[in-house]
């Protein structure tokens, strides 16, 4: 899985902020025999100020924040390994006041078969539509198939900041990055779905847009943006994966989450995703600037120069 953000609160204080998690690609794409082995990525950031956990003093330093394991929800959960979700730092910002980290995983999968995976808790940070009991849920569709061009399917990547500005009473025109190492491959960014206010994530969703997944991809109501707003008004085009909004004056000072699932099709004309992919992270409203008089000026030189 890969990288995406969320920002939250586990019972123990701590304060989630961005996470992705992919199957980043078999370690040899060419099938040989009935398994393979898949490279899998996992990227989380945490409020830095939280505790000692998370306060990530040096780099490479092992972030053991929850005890929550990366575990499979639905599909051949068999012989799925207990993942841990501790993380390595890879960076900070003590102003925004996040640590962020990842690791790399290696298992071993049969191939023809597929699971749901992902990170499951409760207690988001108050978020500007926060509803139930604030449970959240980041779930990646992983398939272990051979394609039919006779490969083993790469998933799409993505990554974000834990936390993006964006400034009230503007229209935003919001890009989230994605591509895919498999040429010719269609990529499509949806909303997760979901909304549940407390439970098991492996609960079928029946808003679900993806017929395959049959599972919770993103938990509390004020996360989701279907079948609720997280993001009032938020329009998003799927095919480069835009969203476009406005946050309202009276939000200032509040974060919005954005949870996105990002898939892979082998055409245009195939309706069920190879992989799925999670991508969380945050909006801050934050008040219009003054006005300012003096225009921006380039100094010294420039790099293409």
């Amino acid at each position: 899985m890969k990288q995406n953000f969320c920002v939250l609160q586990t019972p123990n204080g701590l304060k989630l902020g961005n996470r992705i998690m992919k199957l980043k690609r078999a370690l040899n794409t060419t099938p040989s025999g009935p398994t393979a082995q898949f490279l899998i990525y996992q990227r989380y950031s945490w409020r830095k100020s939280a505790n000692a956990a998370t306060n990530c003093p040096t780099l490479a330093g092992l972030m053991a924040v929850t005890g929550s394991p990366l575990a499979c929800w639905y599909g051949t959960c068999s012989g799925w390994p207990a993942i841990t979700t501790d993380i390595y730092c890879t960076d900070y910002d003590a102003v925004i006041d996040y640590s962020s980290g990842e690791r790399y995983d290696t298992v071993t999968l049969t191939l023809g078969t597929s699971r749901s995976v992902g990170f499951y808790n409760f207690a988001w940070l108050a978020l500007a539509f926060n509803y139930g009991q604030g449970y959240w849920s980041v779930m990646n569709l992983l398939y272990a198939y051979v394609r039919p061009d006779g490969k083993i399917n790469t998933s799409p990547v993505t990554t974000t900041l834990p936390v993006i500005y964006k400034t009230v009473s503007v229209q935003h025109v919001h890009v989230v990055q994605m591509a895919d190492a498999d040429a010719g491959d269609v990529l499509v960014c949806r909303w997760a779905t979901g909304g549940i206010s407390a439970g098991n994530p492996a609960t079928v969703s029946a808003a679900s847009s993806n017929p395959v997944q049959y599972i919770d991809e993103c938990g509390s109501a004020g996360v989701c943006q279907t079948p609720n707003q997280a993001i009032p008004g938020a329009v998003l085009f799927g095919s480069n994966c835009t969203i476009v909004f406005t946050l309202a004056a009276s939000e200032t000072g509040q974060y919005f989450a954005v949870a996105l699932q990002i898939e892979d099709f082998y055409s245009s004309s195939a309706t069920t995703p190879m992989s799925s992919v999670p991508i969380q992270f945050l909006f801050y409203a934050v008040a219009a600037p003054g006005s300012c008089s003096v225009r921006p000026v380039i100094i010294g030189l420039r790099p293409n120069r």
